[in-house]
């Protein structure tokens, strides 16, 4: 359609222009779908609008962007909407416009400690600008109040002193007495009964104000023990809206705070409104106050816990008052997202987590990643982040995070920023992969990889322990799986039981199936080293002679460029070199894998990052929670050629479930620790840069300045390597070849190597589950001393 229009006379626009003005006509067509929102960087069709250009775009346009990816995510919070309106109404006085617009542009983004500057920057510049103007002391006011705990620390304690200029002007206004309580309230949280006087005042004079009402009515139920003073203020309010009909994102939030307060402790007349109010918020779609409405709902009809509504409407209470607290933030939307019988309150919890890293991004990072806070509950008394095992929580934080990064992406180029060519930005990278990927819809291509799949030798050549473990790997039936393996802490094979971890689907390739599932999804991938001999095998890490390596002119270069100096020799004699890696989208990384010739290996891919959708596909057995077993981290690894992970060790509990190809899995007691040589390596990742033919070229480092002593420096695809280390020579090992559709459970603290053989599909696909067991060892010394006991 596009290439179509260019010749039209008056219609020789850019393809890109006409492939984003097609997506936002066909998005506005009724009944039309484009799959999600437009607004969701990570799942629209890439190709609309793709380049045939013979060149990768190091330097994508916002209108290309914005072609592939949709528009960009826009913070929608407590100060940006009324402050947004107030620019287009017009009702700032002018000399105050431009900086209230630009506070407004430097948040849309994440709170990043410059940005919330430069906002405050702007905002105190327009309070001086603009003296004795109400909705300037307004807009101030509720800037400070909202973003209090973010700039305070932004601010430091040299610069604190700068708000109580706000502080002043605010208190100018008896109108403003809500703002005013909520500036104390976010200063001094024992201060909400001066809170309450402050908000009765400015009520007699705003008496519509709906914003004021349900502060000032949760306000009074926290401070005093007879809960129908705070009934009785809201009940005007809740037959207004009744009668209308209608109820604001305001105004539904006071509805369900009434019909919370008055089903715990209202007289009948309060009572009988009750579930019409809750009724009435229900139809505030996508909102906080139909969310809290449909949970109070549920609860009265016994669908939901009394104890989570009770918690609920605390965090509501407390985040009415402290809106960028991010401990209430959190807990509130993983409560909210755990709701499994409640769509609005689960729709409003992914909304919160997915912007917890525009307001709180350190914390958004720290439970993005994993770690036995994905199983705790949120506790801050404690000062504990946690997601009370609800992994829905962690796909929705990783893929806000991704939003956050496609926004600092675009404010940079909005701003006219010249990006460095060098900086790696994901959704570029992205848009890079898509555009190389289109070059290979050729069959010959895809015959000429199956091929190349077809002649790969199912036996790798690999530098294995001399002496096999007595142990060998047994097969055992799910009830088995307790007593001959959990039990006994020794890996073991479930022949046939893969598919029992995903839900059932006739007709569907493994490795299809999650294409059609999340194949819009932003995944990573790595580049292989390939094989040190021809009868090798290509390697997932390398490991190299310190001195050998830094000598490399690519990688000297590098080093000059970050201004790093090389490691020496006598600290680390070794280098663990892991693999160049790239963003791209799932189907774009499958038509890769199936078509390139170049290999590409995806590992440990969390399955939060392809989003709820596929996390509902996986599905635990009976006889895995039967064991104890919590699910800690699921993962999907997928290999498009032969390749070899060196030896390492996980501290949870591992099953590893095949699904597409074969695997050979070397296993050692974790008393090896000695003849695997774990020592102290440089740890360097190589760099990669795709290139105009559509290859990647891999040289040079992108980090350089880390050092590790998780990983073997022995490297099993490399026999002549390994064969420098003594002890090895007198290591027994476990050897377990994993078949399509096989489980291998590899325990707690096991030393083990991986290497994968694609099928003839080139497909090497397996599910990697890690599981907490209470009675799991907490380190490797302890798995070794239980090991002794167990087994004299």
């Amino acid at each position: 359609f596009c290439t179509a229009l260019a010749p039209v006379p008056k219609m020789a626009f850019g393809r890109w222009q006409c492939a984003a003005l097609l997506t936002c006509a066909m998005a506005a067509m009724p009944g039309e779908s484009m799959g999600s929102s437009p607004t969701t960087p990570e799942t629209n069709d890439l190709r609309s609008g793709s380049s045939s250009s013979s060149s990768v775009s190091n330097h994508p346009t916002r209108e290309q962007m914005q072609a592939l990816f949709g528009q960009t995510h826009v913070r929608k919070d407590e100060w940006l909407l009324p402050a947004t309106r107030a620019v287009q109404l017009g009702s700032l006085p002018k000399e105050a416009v431009t900086l209230i617009a630009g506070a407004c542009e430097s948040l849309r983004g994440p709170l990043f400690p410059q940005a919330l500057l430069d906002a405050w920057q702007a905002v105190s510049s327009a309070l001086k600008a603009a003296p004795g103007v109400e909705v300037v002391a307004e807009l101030s006011g509720r800037f400070v109040w909202r973003y209090f705990p973010q700039l305070s620390s932004a601010l430091g304690d040299d610069r604190k002193n700068e708000l109580s200029a706000v502080r002043h002007a605010v208190s100018q206004f008896a109108g403003l007495g809500e703002v005013s309580a909520g500036l104390l309230v976010a200063g001094d949280g024992t201060k909400v009964p001066e809170a309450v006087t402050k908000m009765r005042a400015a009520a007699q004079l705003r008496p519509k104000d709906t914003g004021l009402a349900l502060r000032l009515g949760v306000a009074l139920a926290g401070v005093e023990t007879d809960k129908s003073h705070a009934i009785n203020f809201l009940l005007p309010h809740v037959r207004e809206s009744l009668a209308e009909k209608k109820a604001s994102n305001a105004a539904a939030r006071l509805l369900a705070a009434f019909a919370f307060l008055a089903a715990t402790g209202g007289g009948s007349e309060a009572q009988k409104l009750v579930m019409p109010a809750l009724e009435l918020a229900a139809r505030q779609k996508a909102s906080r106050g139909s969310a809290l409405a449909a949970l109070y709902g549920a609860s009265l009809k016994g669908s939901v816990d009394f104890a989570q509504c009770e918690r609920a409407f605390q965090l509501e209470r407390d985040l009415l008052f402290a809106p960028g607290d991010c401990f209430h933030i959190v807990e509130l939307a993983v409560l909210l997202r755990g709701a499994a019988k409640v769509p609005a309150a689960i729709a409003e919890g992914s909304r919160l987590l997915r912007g917890l890293a525009f307001d709180c991004l350190a914390e958004a990072e720290k439970l993005s990643g994993l770690g036995k806070h994905w199983l705790e509950a949120t506790n801050r008394t404690a000062g504990i982040y946690g997601l009370a095992s609800n992994l829905h929580s962690v796909a929705d934080i990783r893929q806000g995070i991704r939003d956050a990064s496609y926004v600092a992406w675009d404010q940079n180029v909005a701003k006219g920023q010249k990006l460095d060519s060098k900086e790696r930005w994901l959704h570029v990278e992205v848009f890079q992969a898509a555009e190389s990927v289109n070059r290979l819809h050729d069959e010959s291509l895809t015959i000429a990889k199956r091929q190349k799949c077809k002649q790969l030798s199912k036996q790798h050549t690999l530098a294995k322990p001399p002496i096999e473990d007595e142990l060998k790997c047994p097969k055992v039936s799910p009830d088995q799986f307790v007593q001959k393996c959990l039990q006994q802490h020794r890996p073991c094979i479930l022949s046939g039981q893969a598919n029992s971890f995903l839900r059932q689907r006739d007709g569907t390739s493994s490795l299809d199936r999650w294409v059609e599932l999340a194949g819009n999804a932003s995944i990573r991938v790595s580049f292989p080293f390939p094989p040190t001999s021809s009868e090798g095998t290509a390697s997932l890490n390398s490991i190299e002679e310190t001195t050998a390596y830094f000598q490399r002119e690519e990688v000297h270069r590098s080093l000059e460029e970050k201004k790093r100096e090389a490691p020496t020799s006598s600290e680390f004699p070794w280098t663990l070199v892991r693999p160049a890696q790239w963003n791209m989208r799932l189907s774009d990384a499958v038509t890769w894998a199936r078509s390139h010739p170049q290999d590409i290996y995806m590992n440990q891919q969390m399955l939060a990052d392809l989003g709820s959708i596929a996390l509902n596909e996986l599905n635990l057995p009976q006889w895995v929670a039967a064991a104890g077993l919590r699910l800690l981290s699921p993962s999907l690894w997928f290999a498009s050629g032969a390749v070899v992970t060196g030896y390492h060790y996980d501290g949870p509990e591992n099953l590893l479930v095949q699904l597409e190809g074969e695997k050979e899995v070397i296993l050692l007691r974790p008393s090896a620790m000695e003849n695997l040589y774990y020592m102290a390596t440089a740890d360097v990742e190589a760099d990669v840069r795709l290139q105009d033919d559509g290859s990647a070229r891999v040289a040079g480092l992108r980090v350089a300045n880390r050092s590790s002593s998780g990983h073997s420096v022995i490297d099993v695809a490399d026999a002549q390597q390994a064969a420098q280390f003594p002890l090895y020579a007198q290591a027994a090992g476990v050897n377990c070849k994993v078949g399509a559709g096989d489980v291998l459970y590899i325990p707690s603290f096991w030393h083990h190597a991986v290497a994968t053989t694609p099928n003839e599909n080139c497909t090497g696909l397996s599910l990697n589950l890690w599981f907490y067991h209470p009675d799991q060892p907490s380190d490797v010394k302890d798995a070794v001393s239980r090991w002794k006991l167990r087994r004299p």
